[in-house]
């Protein structure tokens, strides 16, 4: 017998062992979602729970279930089951004043976990109610003490948004997943979030945030893979890694990306840019005759001396947070090529001028020539250095962001259909179909004309028909960063299309771990912590 023949057979072999194995996939089935279970004890037998048995699928499989849904004794049992689950309904009626307590108790731990109140302050709270609202029925009867608030947070409010969240996930064919790590006490924590495109928008949510020790490029994931399965999750549908721009996260030799892409060839890999530019600065400042952190160190030191000082700090601050936040917006993949490349040839143009600003020009003109020219060098080789690092990051992408700029706003009309079929190489999107894909492409240049001829903006119809959807939200809360109670406010949601993987989503975890974790709230668990994290 040849090689050939052996191999055959032993792959033969392996074919008739796996093919009578159960297959969870078979429970999605609506014809089986009723009476099929999957039988723990001998992956060879499903369970039929209507007939209270277990069945054989060892030999034909599926064609087994089938055969036992044809069985008389089946057919039977599911007529009064049937029977049996109207009865149940129509007997058991569900009390509206129980109803009404439960909600009450869960709208106070959603309002505590909101506002970081500890559970000894929900207790309070709630003997304080039943004094107010004597007259209450609901109000006298609240039991939601230090112990059940958190059973209820963990137990009721965080796996109902995590499902939530999960099951809008499986409506869609792909997603990316985002991840991030903050040494909290003497824990090491790492959030777990995941985005994708919902009918009504991109949508954002953490998943679980675990604690390990491990930060190794194994241990990490080893937990992102444990965390995809036992939320039952498709790993094909994974197409964007996003994470810090570090080598244990994203170097092309070992890391949590390299083994990622082991299993899924096809998956990108997610920098920040942002990141990447305060970066790029911080290494480029070794190219200048002075010590720029010895500057800030003095600068420190100078302020931190008296109150008077930090106080004018603080003022100073202040002012310039206020001026970040009018000059702060969202950019999305498709312009990201556009934007480097102009942050480059700018940078590029000074170089080649010789021009670091006014201010410098005349500051550099009252100086020995001596002086102009090592300080004149010592620019360029600043800003060679942030373009060499910027490059270094951006050349690896660069084919992805170019070809996906054509999807851009600037250049939605002058589409082709050439275009899109080389972003469809390029993604290596698989089972697509090409038909289709032309049918929808035409239809949505004809329809972009429509909307252009409007006298309304494309934002404002957007947003109309996002508000048609049920994705606007009005809120009328405080924030945690100011603590003010009279700080209210109404919040639309904007519309933006985002980046594949963004990460600051993930990052703004920890911002909210600050408010959780604090000197009245020191006992919490990890899992509590998840469960608020998800509430919130």
């Amino acid at each position: 017998m040849s090689d050939e023949d052996a191999s055959a057979g032993v792959e033969q072999k392996k074919k008739e062992i796996e093919k009578g194995v159960f297959n969870r996939e078979w429970l999605k089935i609506s014809e089986y979602q009723v009476f099929l279970k999957e039988y723990k004890f001998d992956s060879s037998q499903a369970t039929c729970v209507v007939c209270n048995q277990q069945f054989s699928i060892h030999y034909r499989g599926k064609a087994d279930i089938d055969n036992h849904m044809k069985t008389q004794k089946h057919e039977k049992n599911m007529k009064s089951y049937n029977v049996n689950q109207q009865l149940i309904t129509d007997t058991i009626k569900p009390s509206k004043e129980k109803d009404e307590i439960c909600s009450a108790e869960a709208v106070l731990v959603v309002h505590g976990v909101k506002h970081g109140h500890s559970y000894v302050a929900q207790q309070c709270l709630t003997n304080v109610s039943k004094t107010i609202f004597s007259s209450s029925t609901v109000a006298n009867h609240l039991s939601c003490g230090r112990t059940k608030s958190t059973s209820i947070a963990l137990n009721v409010l965080a796996p109902y948004f995590t499902r939530c969240l999960l099951d809008d996930l499986k409506q869609s064919l792909y997603y990316s997943l985002h991840f991030d790590a903050s040494n909290k006490g003497n824990t090491k924590e790492y959030p777990f979030c995941v985005q994708f495109l919902s009918s009504s928008g991109v949508k954002k949510g953490i998943v679980d945030l675990i604690d390990d020790a491990d930060e190794s490029a194994n241990g990490i994931f080893a937990n992102v893979r444990q965390l995809i399965m036992d939320n039952d999750q498709d790993f094909n549908g994974l197409t964007a890694l996003g994470a810090d721009n570090t080598n244990v996260n994203v170097d092309e030799n070992h890391s949590v990306y390299s083994l990622f892409k082991e299993e899924s060839p096809d998956i990108l890999k997610g920098n920040c840019y942002s990141h990447i530019l305060h970066n790029s600065v911080k290494h480029a400042h070794r190219a200048l005759p002075i010590d720029v952190e010895q500057i800030l160190l003095s600068i420190y030191s100078h302020f931190s001396r008296s109150a008077k000082r930090i106080n004018e700090l603080k003022q100073y601050y202040e002012f310039y947070e206020q001026d970040f936040k009018l000059q702060r917006s969202y950019i999305t993949l498709v312009d990201l090529y556009r934007i480097i490349t102009s942050i480059k040839s700018k940078l590029q143009e000074r170089i080649d001028s010789d021009f670091f600003g006014a201010a410098c020009r005349y500051r550099l003109a009252r100086l020995p020539s001596d002086i102009q020219k090592t300080l004149k060098t010592s620019f360029i080789e600043f800003l060679r250095a942030i373009i060499c690092y910027i490059d270094s990051y951006f050349d690896q992408n660069v084919t992805l962001y170019q070809t996906i700029s054509y999807f851009g706003f600037q250049n939605i009309e002058s589409l082709t259909w050439n275009q899109v079929i080389r972003c469809v190489d390029l993604l290596k999107i698989k089972g697509l179909n090409d038909d289709c894909l032309f049918d929808e492409f035409t239809n949505i240049k004809s329809t972009l004309k429509i909307i252009l001829q409007q006298r309304i903006s494309v934002f404002d119809q957007v947003q109309t028909f996002i508000n048609k959807q049920g994705d606007i939200a009005v809120t009328n809360e405080c924030k945690e960063e100011t603590n003010d109670d009279d700080a209210d406010h109404s919040e639309n949601r904007i519309v933006r299309s985002d980046q594949f993987w963004i990460n600051a989503y993930v990052e703004s975890a920890f911002s909210q771990l600050k408010y959780l974790c604090n000197d009245k709230r020191n006992c919490m668990t990890i899992d509590l912590l998840s469960a608020e994290l998800k509430i919130r």
